[in-house]
């Protein structure tokens, strides 16, 4: 018994410590909390795994405070992160990275008022997260390179100079997935004004290594590799100091594709035919272009992988034609194909109509349409027609014809998930028309599965700011009705969109009941998760939601209501008519008051930020300025100095 009670006491005593430290960690909003938080993991025995877990909950909590808080919080988390052992800290980092980018991309906003300072605090980190990242282990650096080179804006001089060791560390780990690294550290440096050479030539040396290796992982590695080359090699034509460069890597590029099998190799031709649009010459255009075409006899092993081929070559060369016999031979061949080989085939050749001359294509089309509506099964009609719907959608003149007809009875024979994208594209061509297809289109869209439903709904939202102002004030709340029906993971996207849509297409008399709509679709919602859309949408910043949001924060936890209130709080009220001002600055001021002390530090910062902001608008100064700044110092009673705004003058 007294082994067993020991052991209980143990069992509860690890279990009440990590439910301290979760609680810990939620209520983490501003300075104060996040130093409390680091003491409970400090003070804990706790293993090491658990406690990388705890670090990048931890650090994922940084994105709710105020961005100037935020930022002055990135120091400490940088120091604790560094004790963690090497191999777990990768986690914990990543999560680091993105909060210090997203920092770095608003500090470029003038809304924030310390934002001279607060660039300056986030470039002198980044010396201490890149040697935070050269620690990992090897395998684990590519990851954490990406997220360094992606999320920041702008790279120090010093930052930069590292990157071609760090590469070379990455293409030597077998296996690793180094070709969107190259990418963004190629971009990386373009930022800066100057030509990736060092990376280009890191990356040429160590691919012959990679070449000699077997297998159909590395082959995918080598293609990935040639395509982020090539994605390289055109954007810097842009770049007049940087043709010779350019030159020298395309050549390279051509000489590394003859290595590459057929699938492989139009995988980079695809990326190659990018070139001509970078800025290119009519010499440098008919040169890609020609090269590409001898290439047909390398890569191209049937019919199908010839009508990829043209695409890219139409790609490459759109106003470059093709005689209508080449054409005609490639399209001969469908006969001897299976209907998805076929499929593609024709969505390709769909592709590659403006190859052919302009009066050639309006019958080219009609023998696609037709071999696609009589020789295929219905199952794989779905691809044809919808590349086809694209392509008339520029080749038809501005009222609909009899091809759209055909194609609309077409796509009635075809299941929701294939009919609903030819019904939009009738609507996206075709916008003052749209109305004889759009109930029909939103009637599909409640017939999909959710997998179709949110590549739709994408659309739709789209499709939203075409529309009539009554046809879309009446389709808001049909398509809000939709989103309980994708999984939680989906919602967010379209949920946003909407929300900033109609503060964007509807009146003021709209706007209310499709807000309330879309409010009420995230009501079962977690906490966490409710948290994170209302301050997106408290990001996009709509004058008429501001209150209705403030209602809805008021039943969030404290520590996740601040957030909320922060961001409400940041924005821009002073673009908005000055007899707004009072009704707004007073409920915000109020929503404050009623969080508790601890947590009122980042709306506190916010609120700062509004008042200055107010009383420096155009139109001389506000009236309740002093009001205002005496009922923001009333606020101050109980916060932790540490969490509190300097004072009026004070340096930051």
């Amino acid at each position: 018994m007294a082994q067993t009670d020991r052991r209980t006491r143990v069992a509860l005593a690890s279990m009440i410590q990590s439910a301290r430290i979760d609680w810990c960690i939620g209520r983490v909003s501003n300075l104060s909390t996040l130093q409390a938080a680091l003491r409970e993991i400090d003070r804990g025995v706790i293993a090491p795994n658990l406690r990388a877990g705890h670090m990048a909950a931890l650090a994922e909590r940084l994105a709710s405070m105020h961005p100037f808080v935020s930022a002055r919080a990135c120091g400490p988390m940088i120091e604790a992160v560094a004790t963690l052992p090497a191999d777990l800290r990768q986690r914990p980092l990543c999560a680091l990275l993105s909060c210090c980018g997203k920092l770095a991309h608003l500090a470029t906003r003038q809304r924030i008022v310390d934002h001279v300072e607060m660039t300056r605090h986030l470039r002198s980190l980044q010396g201490s997260l890149l040697q935070l990242v050269c620690g990992l282990p090897p395998p684990q650096q590519s990851t954490a390179l990406l997220a360094f080179c992606t999320e920041f804006p702008r790279l120090t001089q010093e930052a930069a100079a590292a990157l071609p060791a760090c590469l070379q560390r990455a293409m030597a780990v077998p296996g690793a997935q180094v070709a969107p690294l190259i990418t963004a550290m190629c971009w990386a440096v373009r930022s800066l004004g100057r030509a990736p050479v060092e990376l280009l030539a890191t990356v040429q040396s160590a691919y012959p290594a990679l070449a000699q290796q077997e297998g159909a992982a590395a082959m995918a590695q080598r293609t990935a590799v040639l395509c982020a080359l090539a994605d390289a090699a055109g954007p810097a034509w842009l770049h007049a100091d940087d043709i010779d460069l350019s030159a020298q890597l395309r050549q390279w590029v051509w000489e590394a594709l003859r290595d590459l099998p057929g699938e492989s190799r139009l995988q980079v031709l695809s990326r190659v035919a990018a070139w001509s649009h970078a800025g290119s010459s009519r010499e440098q255009v008919l040169e890609c272009s020609n090269r590409l075409w001898t290439e047909r006899q390398h890569a191209c092993t049937d019919a199908a992988a010839r009508a990829h081929w043209l695409a890219i070559v139409c790609k490459a060369a759109p106003g470059v034609c093709v005689a209508p016999r080449l054409w005609g031979d490639l399209w001969a061949e469908a006969g001897r194909l299976t209907p998805p080989r076929c499929a593609v085939l024709i969505a390709s050749h769909a592709s590659s109509l403006g190859l052919l001359p302009h009066e050639a294509r309006r019958d080219a089309w009609s023998g696609l349409f037709g071999h696609a509506v009589d020789a295929l099964p219905i199952d794989h009609r779905a691809g044809p027609l919808q590349a086809l719907a694209a392509a008339l959608a520029e080749l038809s003149g501005p009222y609909p014809d009899a091809r759209w007809n055909a194609m609309t009875d077409a796509a009635a024979r075809l299941p929701p998930a294939g009919r609903a994208p030819l019904l939009y594209a009738f609507c996206a061509a075709f916008p003052d028309q749209c109305e004889r297809h759009w109930e029909g289109y939103l009637d599909l869209l409640a017939q999909l599965p959710p997998a179709a439903l949110n590549r739709e709904l994408q659309r739709a939202c789209d499709q939203l700011r075409r529309l009539s102002p009554g046809m879309a004030a009446r389709a808001v709340p049909r398509l809000a009705a939709l989103l309980p029906r994708l999984s939680a993971d989906h919602r967010e996207q379209p949920w946003l969109a909407l929300w900033r849509l109609t503060g964007v297409i509807l009146g003021p008399a709209e706007r209310a009941p499709a807000w309330a709509a879309l409010l009420r679709t995230i009501a079962p919602q977690p906490p966490a998760l409710e948290q994170r859309w209302l301050v997106a949408a408290a990001a996009i910043d709509h004058a008429d939601a501001c209150l209705l949001l403030l209602e809805r924060a008021a039943g969030l936890p404290a520590a996740r209501r601040a957030s909320v209130l922060s961001e409400l709080a940041r924005g821009s009220v002073a673009g908005r008519p000055r007899e707004t001002w009072p009704e707004i600055w007073q409920a915000l001021v109020e929503a404050v008051r009623r969080l508790p002390p601890a947590y009122r530090g980042s709306p506190l910062h916010a609120l700062r930020e509004l008042q200055i902001a107010l009383s420096e608008a155009d139109g001389g100064p506000w009236p309740e300025g002093l009001r205002a700044l005496t009922a923001l110092t009333t606020l101050y009673d109980g916060v932790p100095p540490m969490d509190l705004p300097p004072a009026p003058g004070a340096p930051s």
